[in-house]
């Protein structure tokens, strides 16, 4: 049986056990951060830059932008200089992802901010960012026998 809690209008609403023990898993888990941000600082950095890692080849993926994970890995470490046009979308892509992370409590997400990001998404690649796509992406599965199915088709935008 599970407690009950008063939500903001007065009425009470019944926790499960199961809510009831999450709440204390991510308790104990954010102490755990805690413990871990004093005593393992670069555990924590290396998680951070693998994740890093996962998250701008995943979302440059889903663009038809792949690069060798070696390389990937020297160019988001800024160890080298990205050579053609995949590696300069992911160095510009990397830029924006730092921006993100040393200022996220100051920017505020507008339509101008969207397009200054894509724009200096694109500022090494010599193509001009900082607009919108007059057309949507549809989002592919390429299944095993080289078939391509429509995974998701993004609403299509009237024209007038």
């Amino acid at each position: 049986m599970g407690g009950a809690a008063n939500t903001k209008h007065g009425l009470e609403q019944p926790i499960s056990q199961d809510m009831l023990m999450t709440v204390r898993v991510l308790g104990e888990h954010r102490g755990r951060q805690s413990l871990y941000q004093e005593q393992s600082p670069q555990l924590l950095e290396t998680l951070k830059r693998i994740a890093m890692i996962q998250s701008v080849e995943s979302s440059n993926r889903i663009e038809g932008i792949t690069v060798d994970r070696d390389r990937l890995e020297a160019i988001l470490a800024k160890k080298t200089k990205p050579q053609d046009r995949s590696e300069k979308e992911v160095a510009g892509y990397r830029n924006v992802l730092a921006e993100i992370h040393a200022n996220a409590n100051r920017l505020k997400l507008s339509p101008e901010l969207i397009l200054r990001f894509h724009r200096e998404m694109y500022a090494l690649t010599g193509e001009k960012g900082g607009h919108w796509k007059g057309k949507d992406n549809a989002i592919l599965e390429v299944r095993p026998d080289g078939r391509q199915v429509v995974r998701f088709q993004p609403y299509q935008h009237l024209h007038s």
